[in-house]
């Protein structure tokens, strides 16, 4: 019976978390600088340890490395604003950090979509090393 209820569940609720995916805003470097100086955004960089430790946007969260214990990192607000982005430009990583945050309940997600380089390229700060504890 399982054989048969796993795939149907996953092809009825496959596209509904896609859909929820596709429907991330971006936000603009101008916006993200305003929300990391304000400590008004949880971010969630992709880019993994090793790119992390070498530079992140300030406060970042190291989505690979903290994933399994990612509720505990997240604010409790469910309406506070979370921001993933990718070391790189137009990196299609993201939606997994994205997916992660909305199944947790989170409902204000973007996408800053010029990453690190594009942050930098910005006049946003850097900061190296793990990051923060969890909350």
């Amino acid at each position: 019976m399982k054989t048969i209820i796993l795939p149907v569940l996953a092809t009825v609720f496959a596209p509904l978390v896609l859909a929820r995916i596709n429907e991330i805003p971006d936000i603009s470097s101008q916006a993200l600088k305003q929300a990391v100086a304000r400590r008004q955004a949880t971010l969630l960089d992709i880019s993994g340890p090793a790119d992390f430790k070498a530079g992140h946007i300030p406060g970042a969260i190291d989505f690979v490395r903290e994933k399994d214990n990612l509720e505990a990192y997240l604010p409790a607000d469910p309406n506070r604003l979370i921001v993933v982005y990718c070391h790189h430009e137009a990196c299609p990583d993201y939606t997994t950090a994205a997916a992660a945050a909305v199944d947790l309940g989170h409902t204000h997600v973007e996408f800053y979509q010029p990453g690190l380089t594009g942050w930098m390229k910005a006049g946003g700060l850097v900061e190296k090393g793990e990051g923060p504890e969890p909350r």
